[in-house]
């Protein structure tokens, strides 16, 4: 076809696509224009007055429907044909409102594009030829009236009817052709299975329809629509149709069960909306077969009940191996108590010895008053009384703490309870201790055994630390007093203590790791790597915090610290 003066608009923002349609598109006229985005083709409207124009929908800055809307406030008789990747029945449905004369779905032939461009340019054509033939005959009547004035009526009158005649024939088959075409772009590309129906009779129905239900449309059409639903489903479709048509505020979409022509029953989400046919109000149905969702999301559904069976088992074998971790923690500590332990309880069964060894003599000597033996009991007692105090403080101590209530805990005395344990011990090892315990609400919500365990497992860190440098600086005949700082603070909301040692530190860049299960820096025979990382778990439980300060061959402090008690917890 050769080139017209046909004013042509192509609007598309993607570069390839542009690079293939818009040669073909300018070969069909000398006015081509070409906009990248709808913000800048509505601008060249506005300049150039496009007859036709040809836009995509997705666009960045305003896309091809905003555009379009735009165009037909300025220009109601402006020809838009609208190519798209997205057959999506809002994108149909608000084209058909905006009075779009094309629609095509991509990837479309450049057949195709030419056939619907030179469909338009024939109706423009007809248009104008219909305004150049009103122009002649009005040239026509003026020589006319110069030759007779009845005849120059009559001739009027009768261009008239014609003119008439003919615009209202170029108007109806232009209004038939567009809505045709229309509706048969729609119907034919459009993915979805499509039904038209009035009164609740369907009408017509799309090839994609038949290919998902197996209905031809000789089975279909003019029969209710209800009739192809599960009987559990028909109730709401019909409610929601009729509601819709009342104007009436009902679900957009919804999925339901339907047969299709073998009788098998398939999920299909349904999606309408109301439009105009033949001066009736009809709704446009689309048809999505989810049958293949529906079963995926039911085995999704069956794979996370398991999945959740299973990390709950999974979590029950972790509390469980952590649990064991814990107890064996406690157990390491208590061994390392044990001399401690046992020199705590010989000092007060050396003092019942003695005294009964007291009694036995004034006993043969015959100075045995009753005074005597009464005071002598009583310390016996008072001595029986702190062997006891210190079993059940280990027994507590040593017991599984699964079921442990948080109480208010008083973490002064929990520290005097640990170094009542391990004090003597390390005195053996030359080391000393310093206390500052200062607070004066040193109250916290927690659980003391627990809190004693990790204070155990530092102490037992910072005597390796200690006693690890001690033999470094004995190689290098220096002099080293070994200690342990232990001090108490309170800030703002937050109660705590601080562990220091004068140790061999740790290095900077294994700080961050000293938490970690399994991490340590001493050897297989020495530790296992467990002790900070339990400990740390047991100051989180208690809402508390635990962090480090270290300098390699220097010092390391621990700092736990917690909020502080109040009633309300």
């Amino acid at each position: 076809m050769s080139k017209n003066n046909i004013k042509i608009l192509y609007v598309e923002d993607e570069e390839a696509i542009r690079n293939l349609y818009a040669p073909y598109i300018e070969k069909r006229t000398t006015n081509f224009f070409l906009a990248e985005n709808g913000k800048e083709g509505l601008a060249l409207f506005k300049k150039h007055k496009p007859e036709l124009v040809i836009s995509d929908i997705r666009m960045p800055i305003m896309d091809g429907l905003e555009m379009t809307s735009k165009i037909k406030e300025i220009d109601q008789e402006s020809r838009i044909i609208i190519i798209t990747a997205f057959s999506q029945h809002e994108y149909f449905t608000r084209a058909i409102k905006l009075g779009v004369n094309g629609f095509l779905v991509k990837p479309v032939t450049k057949d195709d594009l030419m056939a619907v461009i030179d469909e338009q340019i024939k109706i423009i054509l007809t248009k104008r030829k219909a305004v150049s033939e009103g122009l002649k005959r009005s040239q026509i009547q003026k020589k006319l009236e110069k030759l007779n004035e009845e005849l120059e009526m009559r001739v009027d009158e009768r261009t008239k009817e014609l003119q008439i005649e003919i615009n209202e024939r170029i108007q109806a088959e232009e209004m038939l052709r567009e809505s045709e075409e229309k509706y048969r772009q729609i119907f034919e590309n459009a993915n979805d299975g499509i039904i038209l129906t009035i009164n609740g009779i369907v009408r017509f129905i799309n090839p994609k329809l038949y290919e998902i239900t197996g209905f031809l449309p000789k089975e279909s059409i003019s029969k209710p629509f209800t009739d192809f639903v599960h009987p559990d489903y028909r109730e709401i479709v019909y409610n929601n149709h009729i509601g819709r048509l009342r104007g009436e505020e009902v679900p957009e979409r919804y999925d339901i069960k339907a047969y299709t022509k073998s009788g098998e029953l398939r999920w299909f989400e349904i999606k309408s909306a109301i439009i105009q046919w033949e001066d009736q109000p009809a709704v446009l149905t689309f048809l999505t077969d989810i049958t293949e969702r529906k079963n995926i999301a039911s085995q999704l559904q069956e794979l996370n009940l398991h999945l959740e069976n299973r990390v709950q088992s999974e979590l029950k074998k972790i509390k469980e191996q952590q649990q064991q971790l814990i107890q064996k923690s406690k157990l390491e500590s208590l061994g390392e108590l044990a001399a401690g332990i046992a020199h705590e309880i010989n000092q007060p069964l050396g003092g019942i010895s003695l005294l009964l060894d007291n009694i036995l003599y004034h006993s043969t000597k015959g100075k045995l008053t009753p005074k005597y033996l009464e005071e002598k009991l009583r310390k016996s007692f008072e001595d029986i009384d702190r062997i006891k105090m210190i079993i059940d403080h280990i027994r507590a101590f040593s017991r599984d703490q699964d079921t442990t209530v948080f109480t208010r805990v008083d973490i002064q005395e929990v520290i005097m309870n640990a170094l009542g344990m391990i004090k003597h011990q390390y005195q053996k090892f030359d080391i000393e201790f310093e206390l500052n315990l200062n607070c004066t609400e040193p109250f916290i919500l927690g659980n003391p055994y627990k809190l004693e365990q990790v204070l155990l497992n530092l102490f037992s860190n910072a005597r390796f630390a200690v006693r690890e440098k001690c033999k470094l600086l004995i190689e290098k005949n220096i002099d080293f007093r070994k200690k342990i700082v232990i001090s108490t603070y309170l800030k703002d909301n937050e109660i705590g203590f601080s562990i220091e040692d004068n140790g061999i530190g740790i290095p900077k860049k294994l700080q961050k790791n000293i938490f970690d299960p399994f991490f340590t820096t001493k050897s297989e025979e020495v530790g296992t790597g467990l002790g900070l990382s339990i400990s740390y778990g047991i100051i989180k439980e208690m809402r508390g915090n635990i962090s480090v300060e270290s300098k390699e061959n220097e010092f390391t402090k621990m700092i736990i610290g917690f909020p502080i008690y109040t009633k309300e917890q």
